[in-house]
């Protein structure tokens, strides 16, 4: 169940109609959250709250949730003290599996100056297609450790 461009006030609404509506059975779920809220000016700590709320929510349909923090966005953005301490928070959760995708994309972005332009769509707030193929190969990584 993918779900782009929606507000995390939205989320949980998505998420219990995609139950109530589908037989099939998933073992984990995947949030990336947050980054249009962030990005409409929500704070960090109500975004967080939200984003336990989304989790709890996954964690009583039986999944195991993997949560990733929000990676660093273009320059433009005026959030980027949000992002950080939504961020921090998201590092403190527990009953999740934490992936630092800020931290490993933002590694690759000081690498080379035009990897930032390759994983991020042009609105600079989205990731691009080879941007979701590195987060997949970090869930990866992150599946394989206990």
């Amino acid at each position: 169940m993918g779900q782009g461009n929606v507000r995390q006030k939205c989320l949980l609404d998505v998420v219990d109609e995609h139950f109530r509506t589908n037989e099939e059975k998933y073992d984990a779920a995947v949030v990336l959250a947050g980054v249009n809220d962030l990005a409409g000016d929500d704070l960090a700590e109500e975004v967080f709250v939200r984003l336990g709320r989304l989790c709890e929510r996954l964690r009583d349909h039986g999944l195991r949730v993997f949560v990733l923090t929000v990676p660093r966005l273009c320059q433009r953005h005026s959030w980027e003290k949000h992002r950080m301490q939504y961020n921090d928070h998201i590092r403190s959760l527990s009953q999740v599996t934490v992936v630092d995708a800020a931290k490993h994309l933002e590694a690759l972005c000081q690498i080379d100056s035009a990897a930032h332009a390759a994983l991020f769509d042009p609105d600079g707030l989205h990731l691009s297609s080879l941007g979701y193929v590195v987060v997949a190969l970090l869930l990866r990584r992150s599946l394989l450790l206990p």
